[in-house]
């Protein structure tokens, strides 16, 4: 019996190294790492910037659901960069507040990845996020832009848009009710010029594909050859609209 006894304080041991594993792994889960941590402090923020951008460019604005997230190739004729590594998004629309996206789910492409963006806040799938969107196309058809340049982003949780104290915390604060966002700013948005600033993006895009060096030696050129189709591109550009 004495003999027996190191084996089961062993076996004992281990049975509880192991149950604590599993405390751990629960913890630092994906789903157990979304926590919301709200500053008591509300945020400073009249989205006076936002809605600039909105109307100057005549930009879809929209709270999205995030249920995928990858990186992949791609090649988007805006950026005037070698780099095809993008993050790309796939989005259920829960709110059109410019009331033009005419698909209830949305590609989203984003230059870049977190290795090339270290400082730009990670996008998490499953959160409710407000992004103001461009719209461009490819072979696929229309999808939409997300500023690479923007290193945080507005998210809605429980109804409230919220913003992040700095990339590098989890602290939110809660900026406006959704609800009293879309009241203040729907009509605003929805101008009677937009129409027009959409030609002039149509514009924009067809001559970025029509002129756009697809034989630059920085770019792959088998990549190029696999999967870039100028004129379906600028077909589809046609249909953005």
């Amino acid at each position: 019996m004495k003999r027996r006894l190191p084996v089961i304080l062993t076996v004992t041991l281990i049975l509880i190294l192991l149950v604590a594993a599993g405390v751990v792994y629960d913890v630092l889960t994906p789903a157990a790492t979304d926590v919301v941590r709200i500053s008591t402090k509300k945020a400073d923020d009249g989205f006076e910037n936002l809605i600039t951008l909105v109307k100057r460019d005549a930009a879809d604005l929209a709270t999205v659901e995030v249920t995928d997230v990858k990186t992949v190739r791609a090649l988007v004729e805006k950026y005037d960069t070698p780099t095809l590594v993008y993050t790309e998004i796939t989005a259920s629309v829960t709110l059109d507040i410019t009331g033009e996206i005419p698909d209830r789910e949305i590609r989203v492409l984003l230059l870049g990845d977190s290795e090339a963006f270290p400082n730009r806040e990670k996008i998490v799938k499953g959160r409710v996020y407000l992004w103001r969107l461009e719209r461009w196309a490819d072979e696929r058809g229309t999808f939409y832009l997300l500023s690479p340049l923007e290193k945080q982003y507005y998210r809605v949780h429980e109804g409230n848009i919220m913003v992040r104290d700095s990339v590098d915390t989890a602290n939110y604060r809660v900026a406006l009710p959704l609800e009293e966002f879309s009241r203040k700013f729907t009509a605003n948005l929805r101008s009677a010029d937009r129409a027009e600033k959409h030609k002039t993006h149509l514009t924009t895009v067809r001559t970025a594909i029509g002129g756009y060096d697809y034989t630059d030696a920085e770019i792959d050129a088998a990549f190029v050859k696999s999967n870039v189709d100028k004129a379906k591109r600028l077909q589809n550009a046609e249909k953005m609209f």
